[in-house]
């Protein structure tokens, strides 16, 4: 808590510490005031690949923060992965530069199911990095339209506080081919529903 002092130090009055963060969203950015939830400034990488491309999309983001969205990792589908890279700090404009890009991503060994274009869902899928978890993701009357890999990180993640997202349902487990189930939906429906759950990443 930061204190004003008068200059007869009659009166003494607490005041709360407004951080400031860059707010940057590609090559524009700007100063912004952050509100009190936000105690961190955050600087965020979304890389996107598709068809197994070792070339991906990148998205840089910057902007006020809580701590608990400072977190990385990747979701990985048979023909699409996005990974995050996100760097917090809580000096005022502290976060002057993007978050680093991923690093290269070998197999760990882990196996999970994916589903293909046509939405059979028993594809085997090589996790990658630190893709340690295997995930489902259920929308509305438990109809599956996600299957892969994912991080920890990603399993921490509360659908219920995207409203977009409130009908749906992450499940995480950890053991080979453990999302066994149903056939779900085509990979082009979850790939809808990934850029949603990513734009919530983006401390939006």
């Amino acid at each position: 808590t930061v204190y004003m002092l008068y200059s007869d130090c009659s009166v003494c009055v607490p005041t709360a510490h407004t951080l400031k963060c860059m707010g940057c969203f590609g090559p524009l950015c700007s100063e912004m005031k952050c509100s009190a939830e936000n105690n961190v400034c955050g600087a965020m990488t979304v890389t996107s690949y598709t068809g197994g491309s070792s070339n991906g999309i990148r998205i840089a983001h910057r902007s006020c923060a809580t701590t608990h969205e400072c977190l990385q990792g990747s979701i990985h589908f048979l023909q699409w992965r996005a990974v995050i890279t996100t760097k917090c700090c809580k000096s005022n404009l502290c976060n002057s530069k993007d978050a680093p890009d991923p690093p290269k991503a070998a197999p760990n060994g882990h196996k999970c199911f994916s589903c293909d274009k046509e939405g059979a869902c028993n594809k085997t899928l090589n996790c990658v990095g630190d893709e340690d978890h295997c995930v489902d993701v259920l929308v509305g009357q438990k109809t599956v339209i996600l299957k892969g890999c994912v991080s920890k990180s990603f399993c921490l993640v509360d659908l219920r506080n995207i409203p977009a997202l409130m009908d749906a349902t992450m499940t995480c487990c950890q053991g080979e081919y453990c999302n066994d189930g149903n056939a779900g939906n085509s990979q082009s429906a979850s790939l809808l529903l990934l850029a949603t759950m990513l734009m919530y990443f983006l401390f939006i």
